[in-house]
């Protein structure tokens, strides 16, 4: 939900936020398989604790780079979460039921996305946006007490002691480095190309060559760093590994830009408040609810689990393409029923490539399994969001110049969405909405992109019974 009024600041946070969530996710992950149990227990604790830490920082921000770092240790913090729930999640259940686990994870998920954005929406109004970190405290620091005194590490995952050196050798320090500047530069191209830089300037140009050459040199470094690795080349390998994270890759990009994008359709277009637009977005949360529980529920009692990705992925790319029809007084009828339908494809196969994956996952192997996986759909989410932003802005621009020519473009792309209708009014109003509905039809673009692409990998992954007894070498 967009209510800052300093779109910039909103994008660098949630930018400090997904990189540090990004980059650390992997690494954190395999703590969470690592060296000892109480370390991961531990672990698991100092998670919570740096989410904790992030959003007191962020509350009490005196300036935007402040801000900046709060939602930053925030991902860090989050990075350990986001596997952690789904390792505990498989280490706590039977191998059979894994799937439902993961299905009520995913309602979670579902509710918390409905209540978020709305509480959130209503305390910057009524309150103020530091309230948004504050009310993260007692709700972090509950759940991490929860958390240490109900769940133990299973022996199965106790692996050999380490010494200090080699603890830091596994953090992968340079794949860290190469990461993080990877994802930085592209974000950074892709934020300025057609804004403040010309697609061919030297700055854009600059950045897509370091982008380049920093991939290469991180997929070469991670060979040679082999079970040090921060995606472990041997667990790469595996078919139920690379071809879930390559699904996960656009799937969560396509769901994450769905999500996002819809309440600035609603705020812009339809002239609602940010409250309201987080309720027009019930029917797509509440079918991935039900579709997450259902489908975890039928897996676990058939076993079968990979023909829900191939399914979803294609109800998903149906959905992209009727969302892409939203326009100028689209029909409540449509608009709930096009979510609807994405809410279902989305929750029926978002959870499904963890759960396959952990399915033919040695107990050893189960966190780093995890967490490249959902490292892969954190970066999908922080890549798709900046693309989708910047074929946003960049169409709004071009737009602009026929539907509102007397209107300064840096004005429209520097307001809130929520702000448009308070600006603008007249031919200017309709000129400028206009732009943001041709700018809205160029995201869901971008997903339906994402959403295709996600049935190749579908029909890549292995199809195989989940519940049949686990291979004892971890081998997929």
């Amino acid at each position: 939900m967009r209510t800052c009024s300093i779109d910039v600041l909103d994008v660098l946070g949630d930018w400090g936020f997904n990189l540090s969530d990004s980059v650390h996710l992997r690494k954190l992950g395999e703590f969470h398989g690592g060296f000892d149990t109480r370390f991961f227990e531990n672990f698991i604790e100092m998670d919570g604790l740096r989410c904790v830490l992030g959003s007191l920082i962020a509350a009490v921000a005196p300036n935007s780079t402040t801000l900046i770092v709060g939602r930053a240790i925030s991902g860090l913090g989050a990075s350990g979460i986001a596997p952690g729930v789904y390792t505990i999640s498989a280490f706590a259940a039977e191998p059979t039921k894994r799937a439902t686990y993961t299905g009520v994870i995913g309602v979670s998920y579902g509710v918390a996305a409905v209540c978020g954005p709305l509480i959130g929406g209503g305390l910057t109004k009524g309150a103020s946006w530091r309230w948004c970190f504050y009310i993260n405290l007692p709700i972090g620091g509950l759940a991490a007490f929860v958390i240490l005194l109900t769940f133990k590490t299973p022996k199965a995952v106790k692996v050999a002691q380490a010494p200090l050196k080699e603890k830091l050798l596994h953090m992968d320090p340079i794949a860290t480095v190469l990461t993080m500047g990877a994802l930085a530069c592209l974000l950074l191209a892709l934020q300025f190309g057609g804004i403040t830089h010309a697609w061919d300037s030297s700055v854009v140009i600059g950045l897509l060559v370091g982008f380049v050459v920093m991939v290469i040199t991180l997929i070469i470094a991670e060979i040679w760093q082999g079970e040090r690795a921060m995606l472990t080349p041997r667990i790469m390998r595996k078919r139920t590994v690379w071809a879930s994270s390559a699904w996960g890759f656009f799937f969560a990009g396509a769901y994450f830009v769905t999500l996002y994008y819809l309440p600035i359709y609603f705020q812009s277009i339809d002239n609602v408040s940010p409250i309201d637009s987080g309720v027009r977005n019930i029917p797509l949360i509440i079918m991935f609810g039900i579709a997450t529980y259902g489908s975890g529920r039928a897996i676990t009692k058939t076993g079968i689990a990979t023909p829900y990705m191939a399914v979803g992925s294609v109800i998903v790319t149906i959905a992209a393409g009727l969302l892409y029809t939203l326009d100028i007084g689209t029909s409540t009828g449509r608009w709930v029923g096009y979510q609807i339908l994405a809410g279902f494809g989305y929750g029926l196969a978002l959870q499904v490539p963890v759960v396959v994956a952990q399915a033919f996952a040695a107990p050893s192997d189960m966190a780093p399994t995890t967490a490249i996986i959902i490292f892969a759909r954190s970066v999908g989410g922080t890549l798709f969001l900046a693309a989708a932003q910047s074929g946003f802005v960049n169409q709004i621009v071009h737009k602009l110049a026929n539907t509102a020519p007397s209107v300064n473009p840096a004005l429209v792309t520097g307001t809130g969405a929520t702000d448009v209708h308070r600006l603008f009014s007249g031919a200017e109003l309709d000129g400028v909405v206009r732009a943001y509905a041709w700018g809205i039809k160029v995201v869901f673009a971008i997903t339906i992109a994402a959403c295709g692409l996600t049935v190749p990998f579908s029909l890549c992954n292995k199809w195989a019974n989940v519940n049949a007894k686990k291979l004892s070498d971890g081998s997929a």
